[in-house]
């Protein structure tokens, strides 16, 4: 019966949940990650359906804004200052999928930065153009970084960003809001509408 009260909230979190699924049906028809590392394809999914709920009106600028907050309060409350891959205790790997929206985000950013017309869309075909370019089948993280300091003109973004997944690193929690802030993503304190997460 619960289905026959309207609630946007359930709505959004529905088309959220086909968007990202979509991700990986486009994802997977394409090419496969080789290396398996989730925070490239779950986090990346996650960041697609932020993108596309914006996109298709099912969420306003805050209703994102929110989605990006949740992901980053996710993110940095499970690495605990270890760097992602050393994340093992949760089975259901949520901190690869946020911790690789903000990875996804901060190259949307990066991408957009030197170019306005181009961000993460750019950035995933420009990936699986050197994946066919060079006739392979897989793409990997060494792909995924050397494709960010191309497109981005900032090949230590793309260093810091290796660190932060792999290591070592002092301060992975650090690390990504600096780097945010650095590519001009504001920061606040939310005193109300605080995401679920």
């Amino acid at each position: 019966k619960g289905w026959e009260k309207e609630n946007k909230n359930a709505y959004v979190e529905l088309a959220r949940f086909f968007a990202h699924e979509g991700a990986h049906l486009w994802n997977g028809q394409l090419f496969h990650s080789s290396s398996g590392d989730m925070w490239m394809h779950e986090g990346g999914a996650d960041a697609f359906a932020y993108f596309a709920l914006y996109k298709l009106g099912l969420v306003d600028q805050q209703g994102f804004s929110d989605l990006q907050s949740g992901a980053y309060t996710n993110c940095v409350s499970k690495l605990k200052n270890r760097p992602l891959k050393d994340v093992l205790e949760d089975p259901e790997f949520r901190a690869h999928y946020s911790c690789g929206a903000m990875a996804a985000l901060i190259t949307h950013v990066a991408v957009k930065k030197k170019n306005k017309t181009q961000g993460l869309f750019e950035f995933w075909h420009a990936l699986f153009a050197k994946v066919r370019n060079q006739n392979l089948k897989t793409y990997d993280e060494s792909m995924y970084f050397s494709t960010l300091s191309e497109m981005s003109g900032n090949q230590e973004l793309a260093n810091r960003l290796q660190k932060f997944i792999n290591g070592p690193i002092e301060n992975p929690n650090k690390f990504v809001r600096t780097e945010l802030e650095n590519l001009g993503i504001k920061f606040s304190s939310l005193e109300k509408n605080i995401p679920v997460e």
